[in-house]
């Protein structure tokens, strides 16, 4: 389950509110609890920098020195954190602390291995930018002739989707027995506490299964890949990215590289399977019942919005030698892949309008909650949504106006609204940002909105399907590394951070604590 869906709605707020009521101040030993858990983090890290050097080293690569380079450097921080930090508790609110301090650091050593490359050669902006985006399952890419690329870069861009996918914060709850850390379960959402319920799993257990169904998928995946045509290596690397929904691939052109029905239909089946909500396969394996009203509804608009876009081109004559099946499932490929926040590409889709524009839309929107999907979110979408109709039903009707139901919480429109809000809010002001940089519009849109929502590919011959962000400035690269990262987060936490720190020592010391407090005045 990756980072995004780990904070839900419920647990962030009631971090807000334990930033708000509680000192901000944290103690010696909560500090170092958290230096103890971060080199944890670290050294488990530096055990998957050995995968991708190995692999390099026996398929005669260029690149498995850096690969060893970064293992050292990881195990260094690791080992220093841990000789420093001690085992503790860690309390709710320093739990921000720690997920966004685990994200930024392994962020930076998994930039390393880019830095150093002998076939890659990237800046530090660069080398950052696509360690992030791997980690985030972003999959937008700064690299360019990937064939070029040796085997052992291309198999760690696809792994950091894949452990950013599975969330290197539900991994290192694994090691909780050993590191004997309390707290950390509170990263959990909504449905990973629902499931803990109605399962009486505890948290180890609910989250060795999901990495098992998680791990079972990848399986499922290369198998299908490789009966599809691909070959053991391209299957391995490109199941990894289609599982964590990442979308990082082997070649410039993505999977329209292999030029397959049967390639690209086994992506469109694994990326709707890796957005259906993890809980839900947890259901199915104990209950025996599939059942997620989300999901249907996320693939119900996918059906249409694919149909419309079928029916588009075919009326427009946009693939004039192709048959309807074929443009449907040109179609189908490319807004699951937009929607699932994967990006893959089959095709440069910036000149389709109706295509481009509903796939950007459907970006922004999201997947389900509790997969490795990014955006808004379904459930949130479908809250606003029935939120909506009740207020004109009340308007037309005169009757009272609420909107508890059996299936959703009197406070469940709220938050769903401020989380709308913080999400346009974030979106606009890093609009105006890019802007200050970049010239054209469907540049400055689209790369924020591909990154925002952890999508990648975004419209123009800039960043567009088969385009790269290497032209980007360093400028804008930052803001949009950094955009990754809130959006992977989900807001909530970024914000609950900065309120924590506004409140606390680091406010009084920039002289902004007092006017952190004039926030309490939209309360």
């Amino acid at each position: 389950m990756s980072a995004a869906s780990a904070l839900g709605c419920r647990e962030c707020w009631f971090l807000v509110a334990a930033v708000r009521n509680e000192a901000c101040d944290t103690s010696l030993t909560h500090w170092r609890a958290l230096v103890f858990v971060q080199g944890a983090f670290s050294l488990l890290f530096a055990l998957f920098l050995l995968v991708p050097m190995a692999v390099d080293f026996f398929m005669g690569g260029e690149d498995w020195e850096g690969f060893a380079t970064a293992f050292s450097v990881s195990a260094v921080v690791g080992s220093v954190c841990l000789h420093f930090g001690k085992s503790g508790p860690i309390g709710r609110h320093e739990t921000v602390y720690l997920i966004c301090a685990v994200w930024t650091v392994l962020s930076i050593l998994a930039a390393i291995p880019f830095l150093v490359s002998e076939t890659a050669k990237l800046s530090y902006a660069d080398a950052l930018f696509e360690a992030v985006s791997g980690l985030t399952t972003t999959g937008a890419t700064v690299l360019y002739n990937l064939q070029a690329k040796s085997p052992g870069i291309l198999l760690w861009r696809v792994m950091l989707n894949f452990i950013g996918g599975l969330g290197v914060i539900a991994i290192g709850v694994l090691l909780l027995p050993c590191l004997k850390v309390v707290g950390l379960k509170d990263i959990y959402g909504v449905e990973s506490a629902t499931a803990r319920q109605r399962f009486k799993l505890s948290v180890f257990r609910t989250v060795l299964y999901i990495s098992c169904m998680y791990a079972m998928l990848l399986v499922l995946c290369t198998g299908a890949y490789k009966i599809a045509g691909m070959s053991a290596f391209d299957a391995i690397c490109h199941a990894m990215s289609t599982v964590s929904t990442g979308g990082f691939a082997n070649y410039d052109s993505s999977l329209g590289h292999f030029n397959s029905a049967a390639i690209e239909i086994v992506a469109i089946v694994f990326m709707l399977l890796s957005s259906c909500p993890f809980v839900v396969y947890l259901r199915l394996a104990l209950e025996g019942r599939f059942r997620s009203k989300q999901f249907v509804v996320f693939v119900c608009v996918l059906v249409v919005f694919s149909l419309l876009g079928a029916v588009n081109l075919y009326s427009r004559n946009m693939l004039p030698e192709a048959e309807f099946p074929e443009v449907l499932r040109r179609s189908a490929f490319i807004l699951v892949s937009l929607a699932t926040s994967t990006g893959f590409s089959n095709c440069d889709y910036s000149s389709w309008g109706f295509l481009a524009v509903s796939g950007t839309i459907l970006t922004l929107c999201g997947g389900c909650s509790g997969s490795t999907n990014s955006g808004l979110k379904m459930h949130r979408i479908v809250i606003l949504v029935r939120g909506g109709y009740r207020y004109v039903k009340h308007m037309l009707m005169r009757t009272p106006f609420t909107v508890s139901e059996q299936s959703a919480r009197e406070e469940a429109l709220p938050e769903a609204g401020a989380f709308f809000f913080l999400y346009v809010f974030v979106f606009c002001i890093a609009c105006i940002i890019v802007a200050w940089s970049e010239d054209d519009l469907a540049t400055i849109v689209t790369s924020v909105s591909s990154t925002f929502t952890n999508t990648g590919p975004g419209i123009g011959d800039v960043v567009g399907p088969h385009g790269t962000y290497a032209p980007v400035s360093a400028t804008v690269k930052f803001v949009l590394t950094v955009l990754m990262l809130i959006g992977r987060l989900e807001l909530v936490p970024v914000f609950v951070l900065i309120l924590s720190l506004l409140r606390g020592g680091a406010g009084r010391l920039l002289g902004i604590g007092r006017g952190a407090k004039m926030l309490d005045m939209f309360r």
